[in-house]
């Protein structure tokens, strides 16, 4: 392949003609031919839960780059770009070292048994034991018993809030869905935990304790200081879980953990309660894409008026709408393909909301007093080039 789109069109390729898959059986064989890459990694602290992730993610690398280390991190979905989601110190990979690595993946898996997910999961850990960073922030893309990068040795286990979500995949209930997070759990290596339902806190317990896996629960925050940029509710419950997992590898590796409070402070991830004043309305743009993570995001943002919302049909819409305040007038909604994306049919037999179509995002529509843009992150990303010249509040 000569170029990016070329690699992306490749990656597309292999994904449509498989689907997901979900098995580490398949990794074998393409790792032994890329080296056994898992196994000459820096230390990696192996991310799993439902929502906050990305955020808690953006958290650990940011606070570890602020105590001096070199860190790689390996995400999962993207904004603008694949190579996002395989950086150091923030910086993505390159095209050009994203098409040589993923074609090293590509000749070393077999295309009929490679997934999209397992295809970059095998290239991130070829790049990340080639540059070799100080520590890798490694999440997991789905689940985690039997997600790609549960191949790895963690020095140090991160999970955070587990609700409900892809109950086709993971299960149709909490503990089901713990099961299938606490599955990255390895023997004798800590867990740092959000607080968790004890459901799942039940779960998580019964994995790590045959492993001799100590487990410690983390608190919340009381408040989010002045100046921190990941500024909602939500993000006391992260950044607890974030500075209590950074302090934990730190003394591991035995490094100074002076710059820990301005790293967690300066930690920022676009379209995670990012504010923007428009006019006279304040628009809010949160990728909270299930029931678990819309009820959490209404109690920094209890009353906006106008709703604009694009859900794809892998989502429970119903639970979703079901945490929506009474205080939303109207609702729009993007659905670009009726095949992938709840229509505004699917939103009116659920809601008594009005409900308005804007399938496209050329533009803003116009805003009627505090509005919120919310839904899948592949819907939020296709937003980040109309507010490229704002500067958020």
């Amino acid at each position: 392949m000569r170029s990016y789109s070329e690699a992306i069109e490749s990656l597309h390729q292999a994904v449509a003609r498989r689907g997901i898959h979900y098995s580490l059986d398949s990794l074998s064989a393409p790792l032994a031919t890329l080296g056994n890459p898992h196994r000459a990694l820096p230390p990696v602290i192996h991310v799993a839960g439902t929502n906050g992730k990305g955020s808690t993610t953006t958290l650990i690398a940011s606070a570890l780059q602020a105590c001096g280390l070199r860190v790689g991190t390996f995400t999962s979905p993207h904004l603008l770009s694949y190579c996002e989601r395989i950086a150091i110190n923030g910086m993505p990979i390159s095209e050009d070292d994203f098409c040589r690595y993923l074609q090293l993946a590509m000749a070393a898996s077999p295309a009929d048994i490679s997934s999209e997910f397992e295809l970059l999961t095998l290239m991130a850990f070829r790049y990340f034991a080639t540059t070799l960073p100080d520590i890798l922030v490694i999440e997991t893309g789905l689940g985690g018993r039997l997600d790609a990068t549960n191949v790895v040795q963690p020095a140090l286990t991160v999970i955070t809030p587990i609700g409900l979500d892809h109950q086709d995949i993971l299960g149709p209930d909490l503990r089901h869905i713990a099961t299938e997070k606490a599955g990255i759990i390895k023997v004798g290596i800590p867990v740092i935990s959000a607080q968790q339902p004890p459901a799942v806190s039940d779960v998580i317990d019964a994995i790590a304790a045959p492993l001799h896996s100590p487990v410690t629960y983390v608190t919340p925050w009381t408040s989010i200081p002045q100046g921190f940029r990941l500024k909602a509710d939500y993000q006391r419950q992260n950044a607890a879980v974030a500075e209590a997992a950074v302090t934990t590898i730190l003394s591991q590796m035995d490094q100074s953990k002076s710059g820990i409070a301005q790293g967690l402070s300066d930690a920022f991830i676009w379209g995670r309660f990012t504010q923007y004043r428009l006019g006279t309305s304040t628009v809010t743009i949160d990728g909270a894409h299930n029931s678990h993570g819309l009820a959490a995001l209404f109690t920094t943002l209890p009353n906006p008026r106008t709703l604009w919302m694009g859900m794809l049909r892998t989502k429970a819409l119903a639970d979703s709408l079901a945490t929506l305040p009474r205080s939303i007038h109207t609702l729009r909604v993007y659905c670009p393909d009726p095949n992938r994306w709840y229509t505004p049919d699917d939103y009116r037999v659920l809601t008594q909301i009005p409900v308005t179509e804007h399938s496209t995002t050329d533009s803003l529509p116009e805003w009627d007093g505090d509005s919120l843009i919310t839904g899948s992150l592949y819907f939020i990303a296709t937003l980040r080039p109309l507010f490229a010249t704002l500067t958020p509040l």
